[in-house]
């Protein structure tokens, strides 16, 4: 199985768990998957520790995965007893303000754009102006 197999194999066990994947970022190198961000609930809401530890050991039982390498601004995860453990991580109030400003300002948004066709500069202008005047309107 190659790491594209093995990232849409995480992405199924992270659907399946209801994760939001808005929040969270993962990538397969060689026999390790990544997990870095935000691990919530889609469409909103937390994740109990037991959840948390499911999902890991899902994750980690998938074919040709040996290690997990996990980064999460929301929980703590390690290694144990066969397992793992999750520990969920408070956040400070003024982090949470940050974090809240970060969001409705869009920063740090990953979106894809697919263009059908190319468009001259001229159009793209005439849109603008016309989507200006709809707003204002």
């Amino acid at each position: 199985m190659n790491r594209y197999e093995i990232n849409q194999k995480v992405k199924t066990s992270l659907v399946r768990n209801a994760v939001d994947l808005t929040q969270i970022s993962y990538s397969c190198s060689g026999s390790t998957v990544h997990l870095w961000g935000i691990l919530k609930k889609d469409p909103e809401g937390d994740f109990t520790p037991n959840n948390v530890e499911l999902l890991f050991r899902e994750i980690s039982r998938l074919p040709q995965v040996r290690r997990l390498q996990v980064d999460l601004e929301n929980w703590e995860i390690q290694k144990s007893d066969g397992g793992w453990a999750a520990t969920p991580l408070k956040k400070t109030k003024q982090e949470e303000e940050a974090r809240a400003r970060a969001r409705r300002s869009g920063a740090g948004e990953d979106k894809t754009l697919v263009v059908d066709r190319q468009e001259g500069i001229s159009e793209v202008l005439d849109d603008i102006k016309k989507r200006i005047k709809e707003k204002s309107s």
